[in-house]
Parts: C-alpha cells; sequence; structure tokens
C-alpha cells in the first residue's frame, strides 16, 4: 500500500516518528514504531520503483529522497 512521494518529507534526522512521511536515502528501510518499548517489531522493508513504503504496523510513510544515489545491489 505505497503512497506517492510527498514533497513535505522531512529527512530522517528531522522527522518525529508519526509526524508525516520521512525522507529516507537508501532504498532499505527498518521501522520499529519509534516508541522503544512502546513501539513495535522492527521490520524491514524495500523501496520499490513507487518511491514510497509505509509500515503494516504504525503506517509510518518513509518517501525515497529523488537525489539519493542508486543502492549497489547489495
Amino acid at each position: 500500500m505505497a503512497q506517492a512521494p510527498n514533497s513535505a518529507a522531512k529527512p530522517a534526522s528531522q522527522a518525529k516518528h508519526g509526524e508525516g512521511a520521512v525522507l529516507v536515502t537508501s532504498r532499505t528501510i527498518s521501522c520499529d514504531g519509534g516508541g522503544g518499548a512502546l513501539g513495535h517489531p522492527r521490520t524491514f522493508y524495500t523501496i520499490g520503483d513507487e518511491g514510497s513504503v509505509t509500515c503494516g504496523y504504525c503506517g509510518q510513510v518513509f518517501v525515497l529522497d529523488p537525489n539519493a544515489p542508486a543502492d549497489g545491489g547489495h
């Protein structure tokens, strides 16, 4: 259930979990709910050609930065 890239996405270093989309620079990301012990199990996602992915537990949206370098395929 991917969403279109969001121009209001914040870089991961500036975003607070649950407050809008998080801009990331890698196609492989993980999400743990951002709440420490109150979060959810860490899950890993791969961002496909659509440019974003939504966490199945908490609904956090991760958007691939259009200026991110291409992954090395590893």
